[in-house]
């Protein structure tokens, strides 16, 4: 009766402590993504010639095109065409403060901010 006992309450442990280390694993993951999508926005950016930043978009000529980077269906993306750089946002917002361009967007009722690139007016 007591081994039941100690395996009764192993249980009732060991179910929540999974449980809780697979959101960590799952918000880990996502982390990373975004970590990835910010670097390869931050070499965009970097590389070819931004011309306006705007409050929910960046425009900028990539080798004699323009692109537009904005959100499309939870998605950061750079257009035309359909790079995707960050995805499962509802909202991406742009803004420069002293020369640098600012990154925000929401996940999850979770804002993140990070510096993306220059922008000289």
């Amino acid at each position: 009766m007591l081994a039941l006992s100690i395996i009764f309450a192993l249980c009732r442990i060991t179910v929540p402590l999974i449980n809780t280390l697979l959101k960590i694993r799952k918000a880990t993951a996502v982390h990373y993504q975004d970590e990835i999508g910010i670097y390869q926005i931050q070499l965009e950016l970097a590389l070819y010639d931004v011309q306006e930043v705007n409050y929910d978009s960046i425009v900028y000529h990539k080798n004699n095109d323009t692109f537009i980077m904005h959100v499309v269906n939870d998605k950061l993306l750079a257009q035309p065409g359909s790079e995707d750089f960050i995805h499962g946002i509802s909202e991406a917002v742009f803004e420069v403060e002293d020369m640098i361009i600012y990154l925000s967007f929401q996940r999850d009722d979770h804002w993140c901010i990070y510096p993306v690139g220059y922008y000289a007016e």
